[in-house]
C-alpha cells in the first residue's frame, strides 16, 4: 500500500512539474527581457530635421507654438502611460492566473505544495521584473521607444500645425476686412469676413478668443439688433485691445443701449486713443447732435472726421444732412452731397437725400436722381419707405402704384424715425398734391411713430 502511495505521489509530483514548466512558459514572454532594438532609420531624423525646420518657422507666431507644445506634452504622456498601463495590466493578469491555478491546487488538497511553488514563482517573477527594470537594454530600448513616439506625434503635430496655419493665415487676411464700425454697412466681403471670424470664434473656448474674434462676434449681435450681447462682446474685445475702434464701438453700442453717459465716455477714450479715427469722429458728432444738441460741436467733429478722411462717403453724407436740416445751408450741404455720391455711386441712402432736397427746391435733378436711387435696387425698408413717400409726394399720377408699395412698406414694419418730411409735404402742396392730409399721416407714421390706426381714416389708403 505504501508503495503504491507512493508511486500516486510521484506521479502528482510529475503532474505538477508539469503544469509548472507550462505556467512559466506562460509567463515567460511576460517576465523576459526584450530584445535590443535597433537605432532610429535615417528617415525618421530627417522628418525631425524638417520638423525642427517648421518649428522654428512657427515661432512667430508664439502662442501657436506653445499651445502645439503642450498639446505634444500631454499626448505623448498620455501614450507612455497608457504603454506603462498595458504592461501592468499583463502582468497581473499572469500573476492573476497563477494564483487562480494555485487556489484551485489548494482547494483539492496541494496546498502545502501549491503554496511553497506559487511563492517561488511569485519571489522569480519579482527577481525577473526588478532585472528587467534595471537591465541597460530594456532602458535603450524604451529611450529609442520614447523617441519614435516623438518623430510620430511630432509628424502629427506639423500636418495639424500646417492646417491650422494656414487657417490662421486665411482668417488673419479677413481681419483687414472687418468693418471699421457697427454701424457701417457692409460689403459682400466685409459680410463674408465677419461670418467666418465669428464661426472660427465659436469654435474656441471663450478665453483663447482674440480681439478681433470678439470684434466679430460683437458685430454680428448689433447687426442683428441685439445691442446688449453686442456691447458685452465689444467690451471683451477692449480688454484685449484698446484700439480707437474697438473703444469707439462700445460707445456706439452704448449708446443704442440709451446709456448716453458710458458712450460719451467711451467716444472721449476712443479720440484720445486715435484722434484721426474718422468713424468714431463721424459718430461721435451725431451723438451730439442727436442726444446733446450740441451742434457747435458736432459740426466741429464732423469737419474733423472728413479732414481725416477726405472721402468718407458716410460722413460726407451725414454732414450734408447736418448742413441742410440743422443749419440751412443748402449751398454748402449740395457741395458735400455731390462728394458723398461722388465717393460711393452706390451709397443709396445719400442719394435718396439729395433727390429729396433737390425735389423741395422743384430742381428737375430730383427726379433724376431719385430714379437712380429706385435703380440701385436697395431692400432696406425704412430707406424703401422713404423713396416710395417721396414718389407718392411728387408723382402720384406717374407711379400710382407708391401708395400701394407704401402701405405694404408700413404694415411691415418700415419706420425712419426722426426724419424731416417737412420740405417734401410743403413742397407737394405748392404742387398741387391731391391729399396732402393723407401725405402729413403717412409722413407722422414714418417718421414719428403715429399710429398705423389713423390711416384708416383715408379712403385711399383703405382701397390701396
Amino acid at each position: 500500500m505504501n508503495r503504491h502511495r507512493d508511486h500516486r505521489s510521484e506521479r502528482r509530483l510529475g503532474l505538477t512539474a508539469l503544469l509548472f514548466a507550462a505556467l512559466l512558459s506562460i509567463a515567460a514572454p511576460a517576465i523576459a527581457a526584450p530584445a535590443a532594438t535597433p537605432p532610429a532609420p535615417t528617415a525618421e531624423q530627417q522628418k525631425i530635421a524638417e520638423l525642427e525646420q517648421r518649428i522654428a518657422e512657427l515661432e512667430a507666431d508664439p502662442k501657436a507654438s506653445i499651445e502645439a507644445q503642450n498639446r505634444l506634452i500631454d499626448k505623448s504622456y498620455e501614450m507612455l502611460r497608457d504603454r506603462m498601463g498595458d504592461f501592468e495590466t499583463q502582468v497581473n493578469t499572469y500573476i492573476g492566473l497563477l494564483g487562480f491555478l494555485f487556489a484551485i491546487l489548494s482547494f483539492v488538497g496541494w496546498k502545502t505544495i501549491g503554496g511553497w511553488i506559487e511563492s517561488q514563482i511569485e519571489k522569480k517573477a519579482k527577481d525577473k521584473i526588478d532585472a528587467w527594470l534595471t537591465d541597460e537594454r530594456i532602458k535603450e530600448m524604451l529611450q529609442h521607444q520614447i523617441k519614435t513616439f516623438e518623430v510620430q506625434l511630432l509628424e502629427e503635430f506639423r500636418i495639424k500645425a500646417e492646417l491650422e496655419l494656414d487657417e490662421i493665415r486665411k482668417l488673419k487676411a479677413l481681419y483687414k476686412y472687418l468693418p471699421p464700425s457697427p454701424a457701417s454697412s457692409m460689403t459682400p466681403k466685409q459680410i463674408e469676413a465677419v461670418n467666418a471670424v465669428d464661426a472660427a470664434a465659436e469654435k474656441k473656448p471663450e478665453e483663447k478668443r482674440n480681439a478681433d474674434e470678439w470684434f466679430a462676434i460683437a458685430l454680428k449681435a448689433y447687426k442683428a439688433n441685439e445691442f446688449q450681447s453686442a456691447y458685452d462682446s465689444f467690451i471683451r474685445a477692449m480688454k484685449l485691445n484698446e484700439s480707437g475702434r474697438i473703444v469707439g464701438a462700445v460707445a456706439l453700442a452704448a449708446e443704442r443701449l440709451g446709456n448716453l453717459d458710458e458712450a460719451e465716455k467711451y467716444y472721449c477714450r476712443a479720440i484720445e486713443i486715435d484722434s484721426k479715427n474718422a468713424v468714431v469722429l463721424g459718430n461721435f458728432a451725431n451723438y451730439m447732435k442727436n442726444h446733446r444738441n450740441d451742434n457747435d460741436k458736432a459740426e466741429a467733429l464732423y469737419r474733423q472726421a472728413i479732414e481725416a478722411v477726405p472721402n468718407h462717403a458716410i460722413h460726407l453724407g451725414n454732414f450734408a444732412n447736418f448742413l441742410r436740416n440743422v443749419r440751412g445751408n443748402y449751398k454748402e450741404a449740395e457741395q458735400y452731397y455731390r462728394r458723398a455720391i461722388e465717393a460711393d455711386p452706390k451709397l443709396t441712402e445719400h442719394i435718396g437725400n439729395f433727390a429729396q432736397m433737390l425735389l423741395a427746391q422743384g430742381s428737375l435733378e430730383g427726379e433724376v436722381r431719385l430714379e437712380s436711387a429706385f435703380a440701385l435696387a436697395p431692400t432696406d425698408m425704412d430707406l424703401l419707405s422713404e423713396l416710395w413717400l417721396y414718389r407718392f409726394a411728387h408723382f402720384p399720377q406717374k407711379h400710382p402704384e407708391s401708395l400701394g408699395e407704401l402701405k405694404k412698406l408700413i404694415v411691415d414694419g418700415a419706420r425712419s424715425k426722426g426724419w424731416n418730411f417737412a420740405p417734401t409735404i410743403e413742397r407737394a402742396k405748392v404742387e398741387g398734391h391731391p391729399d396732402p392730409a393723407l401725405l402729413q399721416a403717412l409722413a407722422d407714421v414714418i417718421a414719428k411713430d403715429a399710429p398705423i390706426e389713423t390711416l384708416d381714416a383715408f379712403e385711399q389708403w383703405r382701397q390701396a
